[in-house]
């Protein structure tokens, strides 16, 4: 069985969230341009470095959310990345 596909719709409210027409999920959408160093010879990203994307996307929903790490430091939380 396929699965639904992906047909995204940003919300006007929100202009970093898509929320996907078939399921209902609401996804926050950040953009980052790829550094040409963070690729190799095909125009890949490197395995090594999607850990600095993810951080990136954790980072940018946390200050979306108007949660960002600073605060969530300052309150005695810690979030460990595994």
């Amino acid at each position: 069985m396929r699965p639904k596909p992906f047909i995204p719709e940003i919300l006007p409210e929100h202009p970093h969230h898509v929320k996907d027409t078939n399921s209902g999920l609401i996804w926050h959408r950040s953009e980052m341009r790829v550094l040409y160093v963070d690729t190799d010879r095909s125009q890949v990203v490197y395995h090594a470095n999607y850990l600095r994307y993810f951080e990136f996307g954790r980072a940018e929903l946390m200050r979306g959310a108007n949660y960002p790490y600073k605060q969530i430091e300052a309150s005695g939380y810690v979030y460990p990345i595994i």
